[in-house]
């Protein structure tokens, strides 16, 4: 028997139909989130899921949510801070990187039996163009990667596969889209834009991007099927 905790608003809205067999889950929303996400709303009433709110910044806060229940926890830390800024910002990097270590840090203390990281393609240093998957912490070093997200994604990445006392595993995926962005983020707006014929410039090239709820049924296999200290990389389509 066992405790799922979901940590991150987006993951916890796409992952209740790919929940693993526990008894009690957990999905972690940020403090600031003053509405459930509409994919949780029919599920408040389920006795066996607990919307807690946390502070990934705030160890006390993550170590709470990880002794809500007396069952061993799994975790998956989806929680962070997306930027397209160059410079790495004091309030990204406490976010994710600095709650990233906080994540460990509780995991260490309290009953969590294994842990799941989702990182980003962006934390991979590329070779020649080419980005490799790799398993070790000091495969990931921000100064080889560029911009704020990436570099903060690296560090964290280095600080998840540094804890080899732990059950870990790691997992990349590409660009995220789904058809029940509640945020109304950038992409969403692209795409819509783009479908209705709004969007009057355009550049060339291309990205490779990955339904969410994808990358949530490929993030729960990782933790459950997966080798600890192994990393995953979750593409989609071109």
């Amino acid at each position: 028997m066992r405790a799922a905790v979901y940590m991150g608003q987006e993951h916890a809205v796409q992952t209740p139909p790919a929940i693993p067999p526990s008894d009690k889950t957990f999905p972690a929303l940020p403090p600031r989130a003053d509405s459930v996400p509409p994919a949780l709303v029919d599920l408040q009433d389920d006795e066996n899921l607990e919307i807690v709110r946390i502070d990934v910044r705030d160890l006390a806060s993550v170590q709470q949510a990880f002794t809500s229940s007396d069952l061993p926890v799994w975790v998956v830390h989806c929680a962070g801070i997306v930027s397209i800024a160059g410079k790495v910002t004091p309030l990204v990097e406490e976010t994710n990187v600095g709650g990233t270590a906080n994540v460990v840090v509780a995991a260490r203390s309290t009953s969590v039996e294994r842990l799941a990281y989702i990182s980003s393609v962006h934390a991979m240093p590329e070779v020649d163009g080419v980005a490799r998957e790799l398993d070790h912490a000091e495969d990931f070093n921000p100064d080889a990667v560029h911009g704020e997200y990436a570099k903060t994604k690296a560090a964290a990445t280095s600080i998840v596969l540094g804890a080899t006392d732990l059950w870990r595993v790691v997992v990349f995926p590409s660009g995220m889209a789904e058809p029940h962005d509640f945020g109304d983020t950038h992409l969403t707006r692209l795409v819509r834009d783009a479908a209705s014929g709004t969007l009057f410039i355009s550049v060339k090239g291309g990205y490779d991007f990955a339904d969410v709820r994808d990358i949530a049924e490929a993030t729960i296999a990782a933790i459950e099927k997966g080798h600890s200290g192994r990393t995953y990389l979750l593409p989609g389509h071109y």
